[in-house]
């Protein structure tokens, strides 16, 4: 079942992150065709599977972004030292 908002909300959360499609289906078991058709609102894709592999692998998916969302100066060690 295809649904709208899902495709908006994955192509933010693509476009945002920059996740690149071939990594992104690598972790979820879907094919970079497949995920851009989805994130366009193609009415022929989208399965509710679909959108549980993503919801499952939120996590790793974050850990491919190419797109960094915080600014930051670097940090000396020690002090990454102090606070861990």
């Amino acid at each position: 079942m295809n649904r709208p908002d899902n495709a908006k909300r994955l192509s933010w959360f693509i476009s945002t992150f920059g996740i690149p499609l071939r990594s992104m289906g690598s972790v979820i078991g879907f094919s970079a065709g497949y995920i851009s058709r989805a994130s366009k609102g193609d009415p022929h894709v989208g399965s509710d599977e679909f959108y549980a592999a993503i919801e499952r692998n939120l996590v790793r998916l974050l850990e491919l972004r190419t797109v960094t969302l915080f600014e930051s100066t670097g940090v000396a060690v020690e002090r990454l030292k102090k606070v861990a």
